[in-house]
């Protein structure tokens, strides 16, 4: 592994000390090569700063405090997701979605339209925005609202039996109230259907990397977008404390712990300098589910890890110390939810990377 011995952060220490990682990393200034490479790719810097001014705008509005109850809003997660995977909804659509709907349900009046019969409209609005992004993302084939109602009506039922056990509840749901949540999601949402997702985050971090790194990781950095990818969702999925963090800064975090796993960075390197190695090796193991005693040794040499952190930190355009800080908490988070389902499903693998 590279580096060395000292006091609270040993590899990452003597490294800062040699000089060879630095604890703040200052990109030079792109080339035009370099722009030419990302606007081609779709990841140019002004599409980053948009994507970050909206995101931060987006994340501000999701501070209220939620208007569904937890079991709820986990509920409801999972029914998108199904229901995303039958109508043929890309996993950027399903993130959306759920983001989406969590920012809606913060709207009064669009929790004031719902509250007459809540169970049915928490339903039939889950639904109205998953048909909506499929159309937006295929129309030609994206199915109908009548193809949907079946699916809406039978999760109605299931939240009213979640409220009222023992009772067996009949939910009819027309297409026409799928049109008309449609319509109210629009206004709560301001029209606003795209934002930034925690899958399309992650891929802009790995393209743009790739990119400053020129192309000498491509092979590695698709199979980190890939498992990142395939994490976020099972984040989202299991956990809405997700939500709770900006997708830049989840993705960030994710791409870091996922390159300590594909042997690209010491897992040092990603580790806050407040952080005992010890705790910080501990809550990596935890955070990743790790079958193993330690942790995958890096197999790059000093000049191509300062490559990699220098081509990442200016993919990001963060610092050493918050890519470290964006880890840490993606892996307390990791470590939460793998308690979690460690508890809840005893009986099933944690999972695993």
């Amino acid at each position: 592994m590279c580096g060395g011995p000292a006091t609270q952060n040993p590899a990452a220490q003597v490294a800062f000390d040699a000089g060879w990682v630095r604890k703040e990393i200052v990109p030079a200034e792109d080339d035009e090569d370099t722009k030419d490479a990302l606007f081609r790719e779709g990841v140019s810097e002004e599409l980053l700063q948009g994507r970050m001014t909206q995101d931060a705008k987006v994340w501000q509005d999701m501070q209220d405090r939620p208007r569904l109850e937890k079991r709820h809003q986990e509920a409801t997660h999972h029914f998108m997701q199904n229901l995303a995977r039958i109508s043929g909804l890309s996993i950027y659509g399903w993130q959306v979605a759920v983001r989406l709907f969590d920012l809606a349900c913060r709207d009064e009046r669009f929790v004031k339209q719902m509250s007459a019969n809540a169970c049915k409209g928490q339903a039939v609005a889950a639904t109205a925005l998953i048909l909506v992004l499929r159309k937006d993302e295929q129309s030609w084939d994206a199915p109908r609202a009548t193809d949907l109602t079946y699916c809406a009506a039978r999760f109605a039922e299931y939240l009213l039996k979640v409220e009222q056990p023992g009772e067996e509840p009949q939910v009819l749901v027309e297409k026409e109230d799928i049109w008309k949540q449609v319509q109210q999601l629009l206004c709560a949402l301001d029209y606003e259907l795209h934002v930034p997702c925690l899958a399309s985050w992650i891929e802009v971090v790995c393209k743009r990397t790739n990119i400053y790194s020129k192309t000498i990781f491509s092979e590695k950095l698709r199979s980190v977008c890939q498992q990142s990818q395939h994490t976020s969702n099972f984040l989202l999925q299991i956990s809405p404390r997700t939500l709770q963090m900006q997708p830049r800064r989840v993705a960030n975090g994710l791409v870091c712990l996922f390159l300590v796993v594909a042997r690209m960075l010491p897992s040092e390197e990603v580790q806050p300098f407040q952080v005992e190695s010890s705790d910080w090796q501990r809550l990596l193991r935890q955070a990743l589910a790790a079958s193993l005693p330690g942790l995958p040794r890096c197999d790059l040499d000093r000049d191509e890890v300062l490559t990699l952190l220098e081509s990442l930190s200016a993919a990001t355009r963060s610092t050493l110390e918050e890519l470290q800080q964006d880890a840490f908490e993606v892996a307390t988070l990791m470590t939460a939810i793998q308690a979690l389902t460690k508890n809840c499903y005893p009986g099933q693998h944690q999972h695993r990377v």
